[in-house]
């Protein structure tokens, strides 16, 4: 049984930078993926877990797996070195800097 996973997303725009905010419950920063290519924002998750139990005659051992990606179009104006990401209580804060946008003095010089 396979199930869909949805990703809960608010995205506002600042003077400085894009932040953007993801509903990933049961996830914790390490198991997490987060990559910038041609301007599109790609989140991704993976959670495993096991549990082994030995009880004379029985032996029972169930596994878990977790997963969900989701992507998102950003302006290419983003400074994708300058990413931050925190995860707390299931929400996954990420703040992506605008790049800095050169002035008519400085491109005459």
């Amino acid at each position: 049984m396979r199930a869909n996973r949805f990703i809960s997303a608010h995205v506002r725009e600042t003077e400085k930078s894009y932040e953007v905010e993801l509903g990933v419950p049961g996830f914790d920063k390490k198991d997490l993926s987060i990559s910038f290519d041609n301007g599109v924002l790609t989140v991704s998750g993976m959670k495993k877990s096991e549990q082994e139990v030995a009880k004379e005659p029985y032996t029972r051992h169930e596994f878990n797996c977790t997963s969900f990606s989701g992507s998102f179009n950003l302006p290419m104006n983003i400074n994708e070195e300058g990413a931050q990401a925190v995860c707390e209580n299931g929400i996954l804060k990420l703040s992506i800097s605008k790049k800095r946008e050169r002035s008519d003095s400085t491109q005459e010089s």
